[in-house]
């Protein structure tokens, strides 16, 4: 995905207003997610990471917090979860075990000891070949109500290289890149841009960072943007992107005071409500 330096001056100078538009003009944490039932017909997709911060020992989902995973998503009652940090196969079976028998998952492959999933409570859910095989994403199709057809991404980029974060979306989008129908990307991209908070312990190259995040933006449409920070100690590190005009955005945004003990990111929720020429498909 990496660009030549004349494009990339193009695309700074592009970031550069965009951020003042997108976060620049706002004042003040956004509220987030108020938890609510949604209209028939809406999709609520819910992305989390759900490991522990590396000040707490920097592990994938501890057994312990399970519960806790599933209590939340089930009053969340989600169309589709997009989950980074979970250990391997049997965890993934104990939280689809105990959120019913309805529930459908796809396990992504292990990176860093670490894996994404996916989560539904569909009548079919797959993996789409081709997915990175470093595990940093997983693409997958959905059915949903009324002959909906979702193709997405489930993605956790790297937290410390800003090279191997803009490598791995553009494998994620290289998922996607050619699907004739409603599109989603979801997860973890490591990536902060706010420009009124700490940039101190993430970005090692801030320029590459703007890029790959107007890499997707020119392609996508950010449904989490303006909606405040999701992860320790005041980022917005978790994103939520759709495919333009398959859907509206009803409402998105971090849903706080969900963490367990020792995790450093809160659930993220968009709720979107398919157009018609989405369901005609």
């Amino acid at each position: 995905m990496r660009r030549g330096i004349g494009g990339e001056l193009i695309l700074l100078g592009l970031a550069l207003g965009f951020l003042w538009y997108g976060y620049g003009t706002s004042s003040g944490e956004s509220a987030g997610f108020e938890l609510y039932a949604p209209d028939e017909g809406v999709v609520r997709v819910v992305s989390w990471n759900v490991g522990v911060s590396v000040t707490d020992g920097g592990v994938a989902l501890p057994p312990e917090a399970e519960a806790h995973v599933v209590s939340a998503l089930g009053a969340l009652a989600p169309t589709v979860v997009v989950l980074q940090e979970l250990r391997d196969l049997d965890q993934l079976e104990r939280l689809l075990d105990a959120l019913g028998d309805e529930w459908r998952g796809v396990l992504g492959a292990s990176y860093e000891g670490r894996r994404v999933a996916v989560l539904a409570p569909a009548r079919a859910l797959r993996a789409l070949r081709g997915s990175a095989g470093d595990g940093s994403s997983l693409g997958f199709r959905l059915r949903l109500a009324d002959e909906l057809r979702l193709t997405g991404v489930a993605i956790h980029a790297d937290a410390l290289s800003s090279r191997l974060r803009n490598q791995q979306v553009g494998q994620a989008v290289e998922l996607v890149e050619n699907v004739d129908g409603p599109v989603l990307l979801a997860g973890d991209l490591n990536i902060d841009l706010d420009l009124d908070k700490r940039r101190d312990l993430f970005s090692d190259d801030q320029y590459l960072d703007v890029e790959t995040y107007n890499y997707l933006a020119e392609r996508f449409v950010d449904a989490t943007l303006g909606t405040g920070s999701t992860a320790e100690p005041d980022r917005r590190l978790d994103y939520v992107f759709v495919s333009g005009g398959w859907c509206e955005v009803v409402a998105a945004g971090p849903w706080r005071r969900q963490r367990a003990p020792g995790m450093d990111h809160d659930p993220v929720v968009a709720d979107l409500r398919p157009t018609a020429a989405a369901t005609s498909r």
